[in-house]
């Protein structure tokens, strides 16, 4: 796995790294908004995107594993 460390680092870290990397852009997007004068509705409709883009951050460290454990020699 050495010869792939982007794919050992993501294999090794990624499970705790999701949470932060996915919660981080609706919660900036959300500050912006609210920064910027816009209805607080706007930033509610981007904190309710948390549960999406953790699921697609989570998937993509899964599958990541998954090729891994599957198609990389050991």
């Amino acid at each position: 796995m050495e010869q792939y460390p982007a794919v050992a680092f993501i294999v090794r870290h990624g499970k705790p790294l999701v949470l932060a990397l996915s919660l981080l852009p609706p919660v900036v997007i959300a500050l912006v908004l609210h920064a910027a004068g816009f209805a607080w509705m706007w930033s509610v409709i981007a904190l309710a995107l948390l549960p999406l883009t953790y699921l697609i951050a989570r998937s993509y460290v899964e599958l990541v594993t998954i090729i891994a454990d599957m198609l990389l020699p050991k």
